[in-house]
């Protein structure tokens, strides 16, 4: 717990002071809403979807959602054991995935992508990689050398975030010998898991990696369980530390500075070195931080050449869902909260960029209710017809909107 809490105060403190200065990475403001910025002023055109609702195909909560070249959607809902496709009009299709354990079946399907008419079904706990094509047929599966806790697809290689068992070194052991005998306190280990970024080839070989003992990776891109995002088909990775600030990466940046690796069976992951370098001050100078630091969960990302955003949810004074609205070429940050704009939460699950439009959903109760306080602008016309044939319980609703410029 200590080298996590240490771990944290390192990648705030020298993270920004030295990540403006490192090519291929951005710092994005995620926080701080933006006074008198309205969020119609960004927004070109808002499309609705309400998926198709019958017993077949019910979804309460929305994990995960692609949406496929030729229109149609592929969605994992929460505690779902199969994806459900719809069509580009709303229509169920079919459901995709087999749960188990025999040949192409998963014991707990976590992430899944598309890759043209093939689905990528991944099951990390069993590290099974299974492939079957939109109308379920099996086509293989691969186990995974490496645990998989994020994944994105740049070109023919993948950026795997995955974890670790942690081993000692031989310097380390002779340090806290050296260190007992002189009648002090030995060094604390940290023998749980460690986290590791991986570049990666089609068959899952692991081509490069970040070392976390590297200083300057972890001073400038913080590492941590539920704080890396990988957006499918771009050239970017998002680190999130604990500040509530974005480090946007570019892969190819990257790629270049990471470590190669010739045999990955002889790597042995480092041990945590930060208890020697951070002081008691310093933990309580972050302690001090967080109090005023708005925690974030239930995050979404997506990103466009001209934007990312990125939706949250606060349970801070005031509990509302935020958006971010990341320029690049500007390099500044729009933030909207649904505790002034109620309808907010149309844009704050988003998911992805399908080329021309952000997309994400909203459950047909919160449809519903904010559909009622939207101002009547040619901007949301047809949006009030579509509710008239909704119910509460119905499926959620697809969203897909342009931004301006």
């Amino acid at each position: 717990m200590r080298t996590s809490v240490l771990f944290l105060v390192m990648g705030f403190i020298l993270g920004a002071c030295n990540l403006k200065k490192e090519e291929g990475v951005r710092i994005v403001k995620v926080y701080e809403e933006s006074p008198t910025e309205k969020i119609d002023d960004f927004i070109a055109s808002v499309e609705v979807v309400p998926l198709q609702t019958t017993d077949s195909c019910l979804i309460s909560q929305v994990f995960n959602l692609h949406k496929g070249v030729d229109g149609s959607w592929y969605i994992l809902a929460a505690g779902g054991t199969t994806i459900k496709h719809f069509g580009s009009d709303g229509r169920y299709l079919n459901s995709m995935g087999k749960q188990g354990q025999g040949p192409g079946e998963y014991r707990e399907l976590s992430k899944f992508m598309i890759s043209g008419d093939t689905i990528h079904f991944f099951d990390w706990n069993a590290r099974k990689w299974i492939e079957r094509l939109k109308d379920n047929t099996f086509v293989g599966e691969k186990r995974l050398p490496i645990s998989l806790e994020a994944i994105c697809r740049v070109k023919d290689k993948y950026f795997v975030y995955s974890e670790m068992g942690a081993n000692e070194t031989e310097k380390e052991v002779g340090e806290d010998e050296e260190q007992e005998k002189l009648g002090e306190k030995k060094n604390e280990k940290d023998e749980s898991l460690k986290h590791y970024l991986c570049l990666v080839d089609k068959d899952f070989k692991v081509l490069k990696m970040f070392d976390p003992k590297d200083p300057k990776r972890k001073a400038k891109i913080l590492f941590g369980r539920d704080n890396f995002y990988a957006i499918e088909g771009g050239n970017y990775l998002y680190q999130r530390d604990y500040n509530d600030t974005i480090y946007e990466i570019d892969a190819s940046a990257l790629e270049a500075r990471a470590k190669y690796v010739p045999d990955y069976g002889a790597i042995t992951p480092p041990e945590s070195y930060l208890a020697k370098i951070f002081s008691e001050n310093m933990i309580a100078a972050y302690q001090v931080l967080m109090t005023s630091v708005k925690y974030p969960r239930d995050i979404k990302m997506a990103a466009s050449p001209e934007y990312l955003l990125y939706g949250y949810y606060s349970g801070g004074e005031v509990n509302a869902n935020y958006l971010t609205i990341y320029d690049r070429k500007k390099e500044a940050s729009h933030i909207f909260s649904s505790g002034k704009t109620r309808y907010l939460n149309l844009f704050t699950n988003v998911f992805g960029y399908d080329g021309s439009s952000f997309y994400g959903f909203v459950s047909a109760q919160e449809y519903l209710a904010v559909v009622a306080e939207l101002p009547d602008t040619p901007l949301y016309k047809g949006l009030k017809e579509k509710a008239k044939t909704l119910k509460e319980d119905d499926n959620p609703v697809l969203v897909l909107f342009k931004l301006k410029g």
